[in-house]
């Protein structure tokens, strides 16, 4: 048994539409390494649970090998459509994908998925939202701030 590794283009994917009730779709790319025929992998997307009032739903999974050369990976492209939200509010959620491939263990990878509608961001939020994600132990302190917070 070798390992299947799994590597995300993106993580998290936004979904930013610019009024409640429209839809965006996104493909969510990811690139699977450890096995040799394409043909064989088999993915399996899970329902996508609501994100407040943004709805997901995923389209038909491609599977594709760019190039013979196996220590290339294979090439995965899930289509997801976001629609509805609300104005100026923002939703998460997850997609969440099992890669099964013969006499392999199945192989389980979730993508974050963001939503927004007409949702714009100060610069100061975003950037204690990237500091949030990049020093974990920083989180809870951004959190409790009062500013940073904005409760």
């Amino acid at each position: 048994m070798r390992a299947i590794c799994v590597e995300l283009a993106c993580d998290p994917i936004v979904f930013e539409v610019h009024s409640a009730g429209e839809s965006r779709k996104k493909d969510v790319v990811l690139h699977v390494y450890g096995i040799e025929d394409a043909s064989k992998l088999k993915v399996r997307v899970q329902s996508i649970p609501p994100a407040g009032a943004f709805r997901f739903e995923a389209g038909k999974v491609e599977v594709r090998r760019h190039s013979e050369d196996i220590s290339e990976g294979i090439h995965v492209s899930v289509p997801v459509t976001c629609q509805g939200g609300e104005d100026g509010k923002e939703g998460e959620t997850a997609l969440t994908l099992v890669l099964e491939y013969p006499d392999e263990e199945p192989e389980t990878c979730s993508v974050r998925m963001i939503a927004a509608a007409n949702c714009v961001l100060p610069l100061w939020k975003v950037l204690a939202e990237e500091y949030a994600e990049i020093k974990p132990e920083w989180q809870e302190e951004i959190r409790r701030n009062k500013v940073l917070g904005d409760p």
